[in-house]
């Protein structure tokens, strides 16, 4: 679809929009005058910041949401008409983000131009928008940061990702070349959507006025606070911040974007010792907040490895940022929402037969989290275990009890297991005729730890002779070539022979009630084998024992563990 202007009056109307854009069109009077441009723009603003004229700034105040909503509802349009391209688009975002195609080469390029957009696309926490979130009035300031916590979801996740499938669906992204920024943009909405540059051009000077504002604001409170607060300081500040946006106009983008990056290294740098010094001052407003009977909801996902370097957490990761939270205001417990309305004896989509767990100790979670239960993430269970603070795993999109996850000594239950986990894709390897002597083992697995490959289930066989054992461990399916690799490639160890199989499976049982019952080995072992199962590795713990299995077998298994145990 294609829409062409075809009103005469319109058209003149959009291309006296263009005079007065950067948008490299061959007509546009302000296409070589970049001082020009930023001179009309100085003097508008400092008609609102230093003239004290509203009704400029009022209009502004108005158009730039409705701009904001025009732009939204036309990548939506675009997406609309191209809809059965969505898939591939996503698919190719997710190809270039996590293969070895979009690292290979560039790897260190895109992680420094990902940490420089993310400092803009957070202005809420690196120093600059607190000074506006400050500004509002609330009995509880600490609300202020969870409200701030939306804008970069919007800006970053929803925006970012609406103009990036435009780019892709259009096919822009393979005509880019010497194109970046708001002209490819352009570009790409332009392909079908004729005249949306026009409004582009609209939306992007809004945009930058407006931001102009709001930064002078920024900037003024600093001005004052460094120099003291009066007329003449005010005014002296408001003009120069006039001047420079004559001479950014001058500037190339790229120029411009760099000097930024410094500037928001500076702040951020000197805003995290602010955040470090006001660390009890901020623990005061929250938990007077919390007392007022506030509940503060976290998303998480964003913290410092061991290196001191931001990373993203990673999947679960918002449970551990509410389980660190909840530690930091000694929470007695803490309510987990997600997609399912609690903890179940085993999977329900493998087995329809599966109950929701009321309550379940630390150590059983954790098991159950290590073995494929997907709820929890074990490091999250492990934290809250050792500040003994309670875990509700609860839905959020029903009304239901959940499961509380505790140390509480006050758990009855008749039940011996309490719960059945699965793994897929796990693959078998067997080492045999190593010679067995002290730190073989270590000379095995060493390779395979530097190489970040985890080892699972380990089983050494008694030497027959003194000198010779086999040696069988289980690892994920995915890690079979490479640690075969590293196996041959071994020269501190010698075997006869090598042996690989894959599509095995890991069943397992976990409960606290099998430490103080015997024959729950000989109950699992007899019901496998009642359904002709057979068992190619066991692993146990006082409160566990696995069992290696074909994948093929993995429901049977379940289903007959689940009636053995009395879980049904």
């Amino acid at each position: 679809m294609r829409v062409l202007i075809k009103n005469k009056y319109v058209r003149d109307f959009f291309a006296t929009v263009m005079f007065f854009t950067r948008i490299p069109i061959n007509w546009s009077f302000f296409s070589d005058k970049a001082w020009l441009y930023g001179l009309v723009m100085a003097l508008l603003l400092g008609a609102v910041i230093i003239g004290g004229i509203k009704s400029i700034a009022k209009v502004t105040e108005k158009l730039v949401p409705f701009m904001a909503l025009v732009y939204v509802t036309a990548a939506l349009i675009i997406r609309i008409i191209n809809y059965n391209l969505i898939f591939d688009a996503f698919k190719l975002i997710i190809n270039g983000a996590f293969t070895g195609e979009g690292v290979a080469g560039g790897f260190v390029g895109v992680l420094i131009q990902g940490f420089r957009r993310a400092a803009f696309s957070n202005e809420a926490g690196l120093g600059s928008a607190p000074i506006a979130h400050s500004a509002v009035k609330t009995n509880y300031p600490v609300t202020e940061g969870f409200v701030s916590l939306l804008e970069p979801f919007i800006d970053t996740v929803i925006i970012c990702t609406m103009t990036a499938l435009v780019i892709i669906i259009t096919g822009m992204h393979l005509e880019s070349e010497g194109l970046g920024g708001i002209e490819l943009t352009s570009r790409a909405f332009e392909k079908d959507i004729v005249f949306f540059p026009y409004i582009l051009a609209i939306a992007a000077i809004l945009f930058a006025f407006s931001t102009m504002i709001s930064w002078s604001y920024y900037g003024l409170k600093s001005w004052t606070y460094l120099f003291g607060k009066s007329q003449n300081n005010e005014n002296i500040f408001k003009f120069i911040y006039c001047l420079f946006v004559i001479f950014g106009s001058s500037l190339s983008i790229g120029a411009v974007i760099d000097l930024s990056d410094s500037m928001m290294f500076l702040m951020a740098l000197f805003n995290i010792v602010g955040v470090y010094l006001l660390a009890s001052k901020v623990k005061k407003e929250l938990n007077k907040y919390l007392n007022s009977g506030g509940i503060p909801i976290i998303t998480g996902y964003q913290g410092i490895n061991n290196d001191f370097r931001i990373t993203t957490i990673g999947r679960s990761g918002s449970d551990a940022t509410a389980i660190m939270l909840a530690k930091f205001i000694k929470a007695d417990e803490c309510i987990i929402y997600t997609d399912v309305d609690g903890v179940y004896t085993t999977d329900p989509r493998q087995y329809n037969k599966a109950k929701k767990i009321k309550k379940i100790f630390y150590d059983e979670m954790l098991e159950m989290a290590s073995l494929g239960s997907k709820v929890m993430q074990p490091t999250s269970v492990q934290d809250a275990k050792l500040n003994k603070i309670d875990i509700k795993v609860k839905s959020s999109f029903v009304s239901k009890s959940g499961t509380l996850i505790t140390g509480s000594k006050n758990i009855f239950s008749n039940q011996i297991i309490t719960g059945i986990s699965s793994t897929k894709n796990d693959a078998k390897i067997t080492i045999v005729g190593v010679k067995d002597r002290p730190g073989v083992a270590a000379s095995i697995f060493r390779p395979l730890s530097k190489n970040l490959i985890n080892v699972d289930m380990v089983v050494q066989n008694i030497s027959q002779n003194g000198k010779e054992t086999d040696l069988t461990f289980t690892i994920k399916s995915e890690d079979l070539k490479k640690t075969e690799r590293l196996i041959k490639r071994n020269k501190s160890i010698s075997y006869k022979k090598l042996s690989f199989d894959k599509d095995l499976s890991k069943v397992s049982i976990i409960g606290v009630g099998m430490i103080t019952t015997p024959g729950i080995t000989y109950r699992m072992f007899q019901a496998l084998a009642s359904r002709k199962i057979n068992i190619l590795v066991i692993s146990t713990s006082e409160i566990k024992i696995s069992v290696l299995i074909s994948s093929k077998n993995v429901k049977k298994a379940v289903a007959v563990l689940h009636k053995e145990f009395k879980l049904d």
